[in-house]
Order: structure tokens, then C-alpha cells, then sequence
């Protein structure tokens, strides 16, 4: 829970008693992040138990909404995500010392989001933004990914600009041609 959120609705069972001592937090600007919530208050006040054999399957699609990238609401999802679940006081004693670390996280986890939606600038800004807040952080799969985005984005863009370079100096040469032929 400290790193983000590992889970899935999808593949959770609660048992009904903790489930009705702890629902789902039903603020709609939270949505996208309420289950991530949720985990952080299961875990602190009954623990998590795993179990590998797989219960259930996901489809990838382009309308999940961890693909719809408003960063307004993002920022907004993450700063309510840990304001809830910290107003538990089992979750502060567990994860009171990991309060910074699961802010960075959020915000690689932002700025990876950002950065595959083409705002390069803006996920730079929470990816310093993260650094800042836990330095640990830059030492995490997720930040390498973020790295590798941002250089394919400024590779894209010195390419539209090099193609933008070579046309000014073909098109003038092509003209020249034109003219003699």
C-alpha cells in the first residue's frame, strides 16, 4: 500500500462483517482512487492475506479510468485518498512513518500517467514534485518508465522538428529544380 496500489476490485474478498464496518468511500472525486482507500484502512485494521491462485481476469481498455489523465482530478484523487484513510487511527500508527513515501509514490504514479498522455512538462513537475517529497523514490521501476517516455516524447519532438528543418532546406531546392526544368 505504501508503493500505490498493487490491487484490484476485481480479485479482493472481504468478509461481509469488515466490509460493513469499512464501505467503499462514495466521494465521486475520489473516484479512481477509492479502492486504493479502502486497502490502506483493510490493511492497517485487519492486515491483508494473499493467496496466489488466480481468481479473476482484467480487460485493457482505453476507457478505465486509469487511462482517462485530467490531471486536476488526479492530484485532487491522491491529496483525498490519503486525507481519508489517514482519519483512521490504525492507519496512522501502521503507515503514519510512510506518509511521505506514499505521497511520492502517488505522484510518480501521476506523472506516469501524465507523461503517457503526452504532457511531458506536467509530469515532469510531479516527478521533481516526488523527488523532493521522498528521494527513495527515484530508485523505483515506475520512475524508469516515466524516464523512458519523456526521452521517446523529446525524441518525437526533435524528429517533427529535424523533418521541419529538412523541409525548409528541400522544398527551396525542389523549387530550384522546378524552375530549371
Amino acid at each position: 500500500m505504501v508503493k500505490g496500489n498493487p490491487l484490484s476490485c476485481l480479485g479482493i474478498f472481504i468478509r461481509r462483517e469488515e466490509a460493513l464496518l469499512f464501505p467503499f468511500n462514495e466521494d465521486r472525486n475520489l473516484s479512481g482512487s477509492e479502492d486504493w482507500e479502502l486497502w490502506i484502512r483493510l490493511a492497517a485494521n485487519f492486515g491483508l492475506k494473499c493467496d496466489s491462485r488466480i481468481s479473476a481476469g482484467l480487460v485493457l481498455h482505453n476507457e478505465r479510468s486509469v487511462h482517462v489523465v485530467d490531471e486536476e482530478k488526479l492530484v485532487i484523487r491522491k491529496k483525498l485518498a490519503l486525507e481519508y484513510s489517514f482519519k483512521d487511527q490504525m492507519v496512522q500508527k501502521h503507515f503514519g512513518k510512510y506518509l511521505n513515501r506514499m505521497n511520492a509514490y502517488a505522484d510518480t504514479y501521476n506523472s506516469l500517467h501524465l507523461v503517457l498522455a503526452g504532457k511531458s512538462k506536467r509530469a515532469i513537475v510531479h516527478l521533481l514534485i516526488a523527488s523532493k517529497t521522498y528521494p527513495g523514490c527515484l530508485f523505483e521501476r515506475r520512475v524508469l518508465a516515466i524516464f523512458k517516455y519523456l526521452l521517446l516524447d523529446l525524441f518525437k519532438m526533435n524528429r517533427r522538428l529535424l523533418l521541419q528543418d529538412l523541409n525548409g532546406f528541400f522544398i527551396p531546392i525542389i523549387g530550384y529544380f522546378d524552375h530549371i526544368g
